[in-house]
């Protein structure tokens, strides 16, 4: 199984650890996950379900060219203009998606965390502007995957 790429920054308060000494079981391989479409918006939702994304939340590939050789979209989220850049995990990396859940009777874990979909991309999205690593934080922690990668690459 290849490296998990978990973008995701904060979890939410019913997955917050108390003790950081628990041990927390992964179950699956990514690549037999469905695929999923992800959004990382410029604000806070208070609420984790279903929606009717398709309907509201329409994405529109951007009519000028950008600098960089980035995927770049607009929408807009409650009458507010959003810009879009798409991020790709490095190839050896796999995008997963995890939903804590009740553990199986022979996992003694006390958190177990069951693959639930996989994604090839993120779209992170800003306010009227493009996101840079400089004001995003996904874009930037993609820039330390390549610094750590060669930090501690081995020196001949």
């Amino acid at each position: 199984m290849s490296s998990v790429w978990c973008p995701t920054a904060r979890l939410a308060k019913q997955q917050q650890t108390k003790n950081m000494d628990e041990a927390i079981a992964l179950a699956a391989d990514a690549s037999e996950a469905p695929i999923r479409a992800l959004h990382l918006l410029p604000c806070q939702i208070d609420y984790d379900g279903e929606a009717a994304i398709d309907s509201f939340f329409i994405v529109k590939p951007e009519t000028k060219v950008a600098q960089t050789n980035q995927v770049t979209y607009q929408s807009t989220f409650r009458g507010r203009g959003l810009r879009g850049v798409e991020v790709k995990p490095p190839s050896r990396y796999e995008g997963a998606i995890y939903r804590e859940s009740r553990p199986p009777p022979d996992i003694m874990e006390e958190r177990y965390l069951a693959l639930s979909g996989s994604f090839s991309s993120i779209t992170t999205w800003g306010h009227s502007e493009l996101p840079t690593p400089f004001s995003n934080n996904l874009l930037k922690a993609m820039t330390w995957l390549d610094v750590t990668e060669d930090l501690h690459a081995h020196v001949e």
